[in-house]
């Protein structure tokens, strides 16, 4: 998988830092009272693309046992294969580098 492919994928998803319309500062605003969540690692972005699918495939396995088939996956993918899910991880946390920012600034 591309890493388009991976973002287009992603941006289809509730977004991991929120966004409201016409607030260039969620946090000055008061649409954000908690703190920015911490970026998630390469590996978490893959085991939540993946995780639905996994339960669809097996879905009489116990979580216990997803995860360690997710494990396995992550564990049997090459570098090049893993690059694009790094690649989204480093997104988030230059993004969470603005929200600490906006964070600051609302303070």
């Amino acid at each position: 998988m591309s890493y388009e492919e991976l973002k287009q994928i992603v941006s289809k998803q509730e977004p991991y830092y929120a966004k409201f319309p016409g607030s260039n500062n969620a946090y000055r605003d008061g649409y954000v009272t908690e703190p920015p969540r911490k970026p998630r690692p390469s590996y978490l972005c893959f085991q939540s693309l993946y995780q639905p699918y996994f339960q669809k495939l097996y879905p009489n396995v116990k979580h216990a046992k997803i995860f360690s088939l997710l494990g396995e996956s992550w564990n049997s993918l090459s570098d090049e294969q893993q690059l694009p899910f790094i690649q989204l991880a480093n997104d988030e946390a230059a993004q969470f580098e603005q929200e600490k920012i906006l964070l600051e600034k609302a303070q």
